[in-house]
């Protein structure tokens, strides 16, 4: 389904989105996109992506596995690539702390970059355009969230979702995009919960599901007259502590490019991407694509008719595990010996019994030598 619609028609398309994108390289040059993908974004008159990093100077960092942070002047480059707004509803924008987040907010309106997904007075303002002849609302939110004072980042409730979809129904905005920074992480396949959650939104009046923070892509689903994105994966982001060997597919990443109109579908194409050794996303050669793109459908065949719980649990429990482990290792280095004790909690948490479940089947499969995995492609290895 995917391989068909790609590359058609590109330039009938004014909107893209793009996953997780921290402004760094590897060795500090300065342009965090490979030439031909920012020759690319330039030509989309609405772009779209998911700042994952603090823009600021100075701040308290806080005390997690892996903080991040980019000099202010940074938004000066988000600017040139012609990147419009940016979603800040996500697990990384408070890294620095409230200070950080100021600083943040001043550098984007220096060089006139929106952003959505923030909480100022207690509520957030959703960002506004016009795609031909329709008026497009865009909001996001995040699992999570810091908020203080009534200044943060917006939490994904169902409640203030329904509440904001309405409320820019009321305002008859004809179309709306939401952008979810939500997900397990390097896992292939959204929860039963997640896909619930995606569905109500479209039952609510949403228009598009664009979600991030899984370091990978997950599948696309058409529901109803609705689209969800479940995971667009990296764009330009660190595969750090060895997991872009353990997880081939955090070095891959989609553009998506939707197309608006009053009466029909939303249309949409997917332009897969392929993160360097400088994190930079870049174009792969066409028989890279298609691999992918093949692997896409593939990973995306379980959404329908749902996502069942006993099989996502079997796909989570490992990447679940060899994640977070190593993070509160990190953190008991760093940090110190309160960090040890925080881990326990988590270890006995009820939150982990449907992934020790899962790490049973997985084992299961193990011995009697099924493996039930689809095989993400190395972007890079010889096909």
């Amino acid at each position: 389904m995917h391989r068909k619609e790609v590359y058609k028609g590109m330039s009938h398309f004014n909107v893209a989105f793009v996953g997780d994108f921290f402004l760094q390289t590897r060795s500090g040059i300065e342009r965090p996109i490979s030439d031909r993908v920012e020759a690319y974004l330039q030509q989309v008159p609405w772009v779209f992506a998911n700042l994952e990093t603090v823009l600021a100077e100075s701040g308290v960092s806080l005390q997690k596995s892996y903080i991040s942070r980019s000099v202010p002047g940074m938004a000066a480059y988000l600017h040139e690539v012609g990147i419009k707004a940016v979603n800040l509803a996500n697990n990384h924008t408070f890294d620095y702390g409230l200070d950080g987040f100021r600083q943040t907010i001043i550098a984007l309106q220096n060089f006139k970059i929106a952003y959505f997904g923030a909480i100022c007075d207690g509520k957030q303002s959703p960002f506004l355009f016009h795609d031909g002849s329709c008026s497009i609302g865009v909001l996001g939110y995040t699992i999570g969230s810091t908020e203080e004072s009534g200044i943060g980042v917006a939490l994904l409730s169902e409640r203030r979702v329904k509440e904001d979809i309405m409320g820019l129904k009321s305002r008859n905005v004809d179309r709306i995009i939401v952008n979810l920074h939500w997900g397990e992480e390097y896992v292939a396949y959204p929860s039963t919960q997640q896909q619930r959650v995606a569905r109500r939104m479209i039952d609510w009046g949403a228009d598009v599901i664009i979600g991030h923070h899984p370091h990978v892509v997950q599948g696309i689903e058409r529901y109803k007259d609705g689209l969800i994105f479940y995971s667009l994966g990296n764009f330009n982001f660190i595969n750090s502590s060895g997991l872009d060997r353990l997880f081939p597919c955090t070095r891959w990443g989609l553009i998506v490019l939707l197309r608006f109109s009053q009466s029909a579908s939303v249309e949409y194409l997917c332009l897969p991407v392929r993160i360097n050794e400088e994190y930079q996303p870049e174009f792969p050669p066409e028989d890279k694509r298609q691999v992918f793109l093949a692997y896409l459908d593939q990973i995306s065949e379980p959404l329908t008719p749902a996502i069942q719980p006993w099989f996502w649990f079997r796909h989570a429990a490992v990447p679940h595990f060899r994640n977070h482990l190593p993070s509160f290792v990190r953190r008991i280095r760093r940090y110190g010996i309160r960090h040890l004790y925080q881990m326990v909690r988590w270890l006995i948490s009820p939150s982990n019994y449907g992934f020790y479940l899962g790490l049973i089947l997985h084992l299961l499969d193990s011995i009697s030598g099924r493996n039930p995995s689809i095989r993400c492609p190395d972007p890079y290895e010889a096909c």
